[in-house]
């Protein structure tokens, strides 16, 4: 016989303690689920825009030249005015 033994209330706690915990797992994945979606979402279709001459290079005219590298539809979308 050990020095301590779990008590009805110990057992209670501890089964407590792992409902809340797996809860508490099941939470946190649903919520990074979506972050980490949209994080690859935005590497797969954003690394064909990005060239090593737009990283190390410096912006050309205030930031409004030089994104001929840019596919037409974006360039389409973002010169278009009210």
């Amino acid at each position: 016989m050990s020095l301590f033994t779990a008590t009805e209330l110990n057992e209670k706690n501890d089964r407590t303690q792992r409902w809340v915990g797996r809860l508490f797992g099941a939470m946190t994945v649903t919520l990074i689920t979506p972050v980490i979606i949209v994080l690859a979402m935005l590497v797969v279709r954003g690394s064909p825009s990005i060239s090593w001459a737009f990283l190390t290079e410096d912006p050309i005219n205030g930031m409004t030249a030089g994104a001929s590298s840019r596919p037409s539809s974006v360039r389409s979308a973002s010169s278009s005015g009210p």
